[in-house]
């Protein structure tokens, strides 16, 4: 019992009540748009306009024809001759101009006299030349002398329209109000079908329709069509309402079993719901519109013939309104048709890959709005917004009224929309250049947060976010790494320590003993050097050690800089000269620095022993001791005796060497442990390196100079 509902023959038949319901809806709207809205037929347009194109023929007839001579060859100008022939350029003579002219003349003039004469029946009319007198008129009450009592009557009248040769002023009902009609192609031609006179005032046009009217013609017609549509509306809206209501208890219906065969079930989708809802809908859209143009033309092919109509039960079964019926039916039908495609892709929860826009979009955001693609999608935007507005401007130049405000409305829109869309941009452009600065400055916790933007703003965001993180496990492994490379200098220095220390003190015991080989005293003498090379290496592991981890403390106290490094160069003279160089002392101040004086001389002791290892022989080395800029400043220079192929920021890292071939003695630490010796003081040590020239620049904070006694 429970798959009843959803067998074929249920979901036919609800299928047919939505298109009969529909029928019934849709009609009854049609109907609705036929009925009257004024409260009376005299109110209508439909009266307004006849009676005003009455008034149009009373004019004519007292403007042009009320002097018969206008129907004779006499009657015709040559300006009038003039006009025709340029009007008709296959007219070859003024005769055939003129035959032509009085022809039209008499078809017109025959043509007010049906209207007026011969086939009315409810319309009165005044018509009056004031200069000469001449009066037109069907009204019983005039006698050729008693024209105010006339018009008297008229001007009484609530249907009265006025006129003059020119124009004409309408007031039907009370509520109205006067205003002036222009008879050119503005409301009614009909009214001003002749040329213009140079003396409109001296004509005066009155009419009115008879108070009861008679049968006879079609303002008799018109106004009984009236009053029976008017009776039928309260039908025609419960009708209507109760087709909407049972229509769309239809639809709920047809929706909740539609593409299943069970509650609960599989939705099955068929060949037509593999077309993208785009191309379903472009489609549609054509068809409708072909239906639409084909059914208001029907439609109104219906309601101009006709007029106001009874709108009954019993009138939808005329040859007219079945073939409305069919129009409607095929049109509900058709509209299903897409609508089963989307219900059915909706409750499969496939829209994804149903809308083409939808499968577009995602593409774009994985894709296309990618770094690579998004100069193009950023130039394609432009472009688009480009055309968009001069579309728009196009519109709102070339369209007038409602439309054009329309046009504006939406111009200022759109241009409001993206104005905020480049804001957006813009905003989060600024919020990732801050996230990058604050990364610069160190805050790695930072996190820049982004809500509906761009994907690839999105993306960038995210990078950013994980930046931080990614730095911080780097930062953190290097400084693990440091530190364990770090602790295991230290203990294998320390390890080292103890078994040098008996080597050296077993070497200085077999120094003491009286030894007469003296192929044994030198390889003593060899020993004696090495453990003293080895221990000078363990030494300096240990200070660089102490050094990369802090554990170094710097007494600072006034030192005289100048005195420190002329005593340091004066022990070093030995050692100098045996490498063949000259000291040269260029510029030499008295300078008092804030320094440890250990940690200060071991920096000189490095930098004048790096110089008599790795400067070439028979040169000068120069020294400067200066005041610079409220530092104490020394200042060391001396010719390479290799090339130097490297950065100096390279040579104070540890167990970095001047020379690769590691000919000379040394443990690569000087420099190192002179730059960190230099930073703990509060100073810094520089090093320059131009061409073969190598220069070595330390710089101590300068104690206040004391004033000379």
């Amino acid at each position: 019992m429970k798959n009843i509902g959803y067998s074929k023959l249920v979901k036919l038949l609800l299928y047919i009540s939505m298109v009969a319901f529909s029928i019934g809806g849709i009609y009854s709207l049609y109907g609705l748009a036929g009925m009257p809205r004024e409260k009376n037929y005299y109110s209508s347009y439909g009266y307004e306009y006849e009676l005003i194109t009455k008034a149009g023929y009373v004019r004519d007839w007292i403007v042009r024809y009320a002097d018969e001579k206008i129907l004779e060859k006499d009657g015709v100008s040559s300006a009038d001759i003039k006009r025709y022939r340029t009007a008709d350029t296959s007219v070859t003579s003024d005769e055939q101009a003129i035959a032509g002219i009085l022809s039209d003349r008499h078809d017109y003039y025959e043509f007010i006299q049906d209207q007026l004469v011969r086939d009315n029946v409810n319309v009165e009319y005044i018509g009056i030349d004031k200069g000469t007198g001449k009066v037109i008129t069907n009204s019983p009450l005039y006698k050729g002398s008693n024209l105010d009592a006339v018009l008297d009557d008229f001007l009484k009248s609530p249907t009265l329209i006025t006129g003059d040769g020119e124009k004409i002023k309408r007031s039907f009902q009370e509520e109205r109000t006067w205003n002036y009609i222009d008879g050119v192609g503005t409301f009614h031609s009909n009214y001003y079908n002749g040329s213009g006179v140079a003396n409109k005032e001296n004509y005066a046009i009155y009419v009115r329709t008879k108070e009861n009217l008679q049968p006879g013609d079609s303002f008799y017609e018109r106004a009984m069509n009236f009053e029976k549509a008017t009776a039928n509306k309260d039908m025609i809206y419960v009708f209507g309402a109760l087709s909407f209501v049972l229509g769309l208890l239809n639809l709920i219906g047809w929706i909740k079993v539609i593409g299943q065969k069970e509650p609960g079930g599989e939705v099955s989708l068929n060949f037509f719901d593999k077309i993208p809802f785009e191309i379903q809908a472009i489609g549609f859209g054509f068809i409708m519109f072909i239906w639409a143009s084909f059914s208001f033309f029907w439609i109104n092919d219906i309601m101009v013939s006709r007029g106001w109509v009874p709108y009954t039960l019993g009138s939808i079964f005329s040859s007219e309104e079945f073939v409305l019926m069919v129009l409607i039916a095929s049109g509900v039908a058709i509209t299903l048709v897409v609508l089963s495609s989307f219900v059915r892709h909706f409750k499969n929860k496939s829209m994804s890959s149903y809308i083409l826009v939808w499968r577009l979009g995602k593409w774009a955001k994985e894709d296309l709005l990618n770094e690579k693609t998004l100069p193009l999608a950023a130039a394609l935007v432009i472009i688009g917004y480009v055309v968009i507005n001069l579309g728009l401007i196009y519109m709102i130049c070339n369209v007038w009224g409602l439309f054009n405000l329309l046009m504006w409305l939406m111009f200022f829109s759109f241009n409001g929309l993206m104005l905020l869309l480049m804001i957006k941009i813009t905003m989060d452009y600024v919020r990732l250049s801050r996230g990058i600065e604050t990364l610069a400055k160190g805050n790695l916790n930072s996190q820049v947060k982004l809500s509906l933007s761009l994907p690839v703003m999105n993306r960038t965001a995210n990078q950013i976010n994980h930046i931080g993180g990614g730095l911080e496990a780097a930062v953190e492994q290097s400084l693990k790494s440091e530190r364990l490379k770090t602790e295991l200098i230290t203990n294998v220095s320390h390890d080292l320590k103890t078994p040098l220390t008996s080597i050296i003190s077993y070497i200085d015991l077999l120094k003491e003993e009286p030894i007469e080989n003296k192929t044994v005293t030198e390889y003593i003498e060899i020993l004696d050097e090495r453990s003293h090379r080895l221990k000078q290496l363990v030494e300096d592991l240990v200070e660089a050690s102490k050094a990369a981890t802090g554990n170094i403390k710097a007494e600072l106290m006034p030192t005289r800089l100048d005195q420190l490094v002329i005593q340091a160069v004066g022990e070093y003279t030995d050692r100098l000269e045996a490498s063949e160089l000259e000291v040269v002392f260029n510029q030499t101040e008295e300078v008092e620095v804030l320094a440890d004086g250990r940690h200060m001389w071991r920096i000189i002791e490095n930098l004048l022993s790096n110089t008599c290892k790795y400067a070439m022989p028979n040169t000068r080395v120069y020294v400067d001791v200066v005041r610079k800029e409220g530092k104490g400043c020394l200042i060391l220079k001396n010719i390479s005796k290799e090339p130097l192929a490297i950065e100096p920021s390279e040579l104070t890292e540890r167990f970095v060497r001047g020379e690769s071939s590691r000919s000379s003695e040394g443990s690569g630490l000087g420099l190192a442990i002179a730059t960190s010796l230099a930073q703990v003081q509060g100073g810094t040590l520089k090093l320059e390196i131009d061409g073969d020239l190598f220069k070595a620049i330390v710089e101590m904070p300068q104690v206040a100079q004391r004033p000379v006694e």
